[in-house]
């Protein structure tokens, strides 16, 4: 229970300072938060984006998450496009999809897929470049970023030549 309290700790903290997002990587605190925010004691416009480190790979995980207060769900990178597809049916929030991974996590690159992955999953979110990292979840060196903004170029460069009717939408 100590670390319950101490994620609780940190969430109020951040809000005490002015965030109004945060990155959930457990489910049980995912569920308090989102008790607290429907009983009034956090901000009711609070967002709670779900961590790929909570493992959501189906249709039934990702609705039990959306219920329980995810504003927006990371997938583990590996789907296929039905699997996504039948997420997406699933869910109404955003979800967010890596199109490549580091070394650690496979390694992988999905650039082509890119653009169905955005018409079957939208609104999605895409998180490219960790494929620049031999590592998860450290800071980036200098040479770390700039390929990283390689692979979105590259990313983006796929999305405007084999699919230019696809929009992005910016949030305010």
């Amino acid at each position: 229970m100590d670390n319950i309290r101490f994620a609780l700790d940190e969430v109020i903290r951040g809000i005490e300072l002015g965030a109004g997002s945060f990155l959930i990587y457990d489910e049980g605190i995912l569920f308090l938060l989102n008790k607290l925010r429907k009983k009034g004691d956090l901000p009711e416009n609070i967002f709670f984006k779900l961590s790929v480190h909570c493992g959501c790979a189906n249709p039934v995980s990702a609705s039990l998450f959306e219920s329980i207060g995810a504003g927006s769900i990371n997938l583990i990178p590996d789907l296929d496009l039905p699997m996504l597809s039948s997420v997406r049916q699933a869910v109404a929030c955003p979800l967010d999809i890596f199109p490549d991974t580091s070394a650690d996590a496979g390694g992988f690159i999905q650039t082509y897929r890119v653009p169905e992955i955005i018409r079957i999953c939208a609104p999605v979110y895409l998180k490219c470049g960790a494929v620049s990292q031999a590592h998860q979840n450290h800071l980036p060196s200098e040479q770390e970023l700039k390929e990283r903004v390689k692979q979105l170029v590259c990313v983006t460069e796929m999305i405007r030549r084999t699919a230019p009717g696809l929009k992005q939408l910016i949030n305010a």
